[in-house]
C-alpha cells in the first residue's frame, strides 16, 4: 500500500489546497453571471426606452393629423377622434382610449388638464399628445407643434415627468381662401339697377373708395342713393362701363380671386354644400353655418339659389361672417340681413319692402336688380376675416421637423 495516499493528514492538506481554487472558480462564475445579467438588464431598458420613444413619436404624428383636420374640416360632425369646436386658438389634446379600443379621447384647448390614467395590473399606460398653433409672418401660414408622450405627462396634459416625449413641427399653407378683399361695395359684370330707396354705402375715409363698380350702365332712381367718403360727391363713388368687369366671366373671377379653377375650388373640404338648393331657407343656412367650427365659414351653391323670408332673418354675424358663392342666379326676397361676402355667378335680384341689409360686399357676374328699403354697406373687417380665416390648410413640403429631448 502507498503510504502517502493512505496518510490522513496528507489527504486533508490536499483537500484544503483544492478548496481555494474551487472558490475562485465559483466567484468568477458569479461575477460573469452578474455581468451577463447587467448587460441583459441594460439591453432590456434600452429596448423599453426605444419602444416608449416610438410610442411617443406616433402620438406626436397623430397630433399633427388631428390638428390639421381641426384647422381645415368644416363639418359639423367631429373629425376622427377630435371633438367639434377645435380651432387654431383651441387645438386638440388627446389621450389614447383604454385597451382594447384604438381611438383617442380628445378635448380642445390647453387650459384644462387631461385626466391621469387609472391603471390596473393588466393595463398598460396610455400615450397622449397636445398640440398648439403659431401664426407665421407669411400670410396664410401657420405652424403646428405637436408634443407626443408615452403617457399622460408634462407637455401632454399631465403633471408627472414623461418616460419619453417627442415634439414634431409642420408648416401649413392655406389654399382656397380669397387673396384680396373687394374694392367696391357692389361690383357687377352687367347692368346695375337700384330702386325703391336702396342705399349703397362705402364706410371709408378714402376719397377713392367705390360704392358701385359695373361693367355696364348703372341706373339709380330718385329714392335710391350712394354714399362714399365724407365730402365725396355720390357720382364720383361709382364706375360704369368698367372694361375690367365687362369682360370678366365667373370662371375668370374665381381663378383670379382664389388662384384655382372653380371646379377644383368646389372640391376643397372647407365648403358647406347644403342639399336644399335651390329652395333653401335663410334659417336653414344660418343653422348649418352655426353648427360648424371656426370663425368664418364658406357656403357653395351649385346652380341657382332662391332665399325667401316673410319676416326678418339673418345669415352670418360679425364674429362668424359667411362667404356665399352661388354659381347661378341668386334671388333674395324679404328683409334678410347678410353679413359677409356674396358672389353670384349669373345675376342678383333682391326685393324687399321691409328693411334688409348686407354688411360686407357683393360681386355679381351678371346683372343686378335691387328694389326696396335695402342697405348695402362695405365692411372691411368682415371681409378681412374671410380672407384670413377660411380655406383649407395643407402641409408645406420640407417643413416637417422632429425633436426628441
Amino acid at each position: 500500500m502507498n503510504r502517502c495516499l493512505a496518510h490522513p493528514a496528507l489527504n486533508a492538506r490536499r483537500g484544503l489546497a483544492v478548496l481555494p481554487v474551487i472558490s475562485l472558480l465559483l466567484i468568477g462564475l458569479s461575477v460573469l453571471t452578474l455581468l451577463s445579467s447587467r448587460a441583459q438588464w441594460a439591453e432590456w431598458r434600452s429596448s423599453a426606452g426605444l419602444v416608449r420613444a416610438r410610442i411617443a413619436f406616433e402620438a406626436a404624428e397623430a397630433g399633427l393629423i388631428h390638428a390639421t383636420l381641426a384647422l381645415s374640416e368644416p363639418s359639423a360632425a367631429p373629425t376622427a377622434g377630435a371633438p367639434s369646436g377645435c380651432s387654431a386658438s383651441a387645438p386638440p389634446r388627446c389621450v389614447a382610449e383604454r385597451a382594447p379600443a384604438t381611438g383617442w379621447l380628445c378635448q380642445c384647448g390647453l387650459t384644462a388638464t387631461l385626466p391621469e390614467p387609472t391603471l390596473s395590473n393588466t393595463e398598460v399606460d396610455r400615450p397622449a399628445f397636445a398640440t398648439r398653433v403659431e401664426a407665421l409672418a407669411e400670410p396664410g401660414r401657420v405652424e403646428i407643434i405637436s408634443t407626443g408622450c408615452s403617457s399622460v405627462a408634462k407637455g401632454c396634459g399631465g403633471q408627472r415627468t414623461p418616460d419619453a416625449s417627442v415634439s414634431l413641427r409642420a408648416v401649413l399653407a392655406t389654399i382656397g381662401a380669397p387673396w384680396t378683399v373687394p374694392d367696391a361695395t357692389l361690383s357687377a359684370q352687367g347692368e346695375v339697377r337700384l330702386r325703391g330707396g336702396t342705399q349703397v354705402v362705402h364706410h371709408s375715409a378714402d376719397p377713392a373708395s367705390l360704392t358701385v363698380d359695373a361693367g355696364q350702365a348703372i341706373s339709380i332712381d330718385a329714392s335710391a342713393g350712394l354714399q362714399g367718403a365724407p365730402g365725396t360727391p355720390p357720382e364720383s363713388t361709382r364706375i360704369e362701363f368698367d372694361p375690367a368687369w365687362a369682360q370678366t366671366r365667373f370662371e375668370d373671377h374665381v381663378r383670379r380671386l382664389f388662384g384655382m379653377p372653380a371646379n377644383q375650388l368646389a372640391r376643397l373640404p372647407q365648403w358647406l354644400k347644403p342639399p336644399c338648393a335651390p329652395a333653401c331657407t335663410v334659417a336653414g343656412l344660418s343653422a348649418l353655418q352655426a353648427a360648424t367650427t371656426g370663425q368664418a365659414r364658406m357656403i357653395w351653391i351649385e346652380g341657382d339659389l332662391h332665399l325667401s323670408t316673410p319676416g326678418p332673418a339673418s345669415l352670418g354675424t360679425g364674429e362668424r361672417p359667411v362667404l356665399l358663392i352661388v354659381t347661378g342666379r341668386l334671388v333674395l326676397d324679404g328683409p334678410i340681413s347678410l353679413v359677409g361676402w356674396v358672389i353670384a355667378g349669373q345675376a342678383l335680384s333682391w326685393q324687399s319692402a321691409p328693411a334688409g341689409t348686407l354688411r360686407g360686399a357683393a360681386q355679381v357676374l351678371g346683372d343686378v336688380s335691387i328694389d326696396g328699403a335695402l342697405s348695402l354697406g362695405f365692411d372691411r373687417p368682415v371681409l378681412q376675416a374671410l380672407v384670413s380665416d377660411t380655406g383649407t390648410r395643407v402641409s408645406v413640403p420640407g417643413s416637417w421637423r422632429d425633436h426628441t429631448p
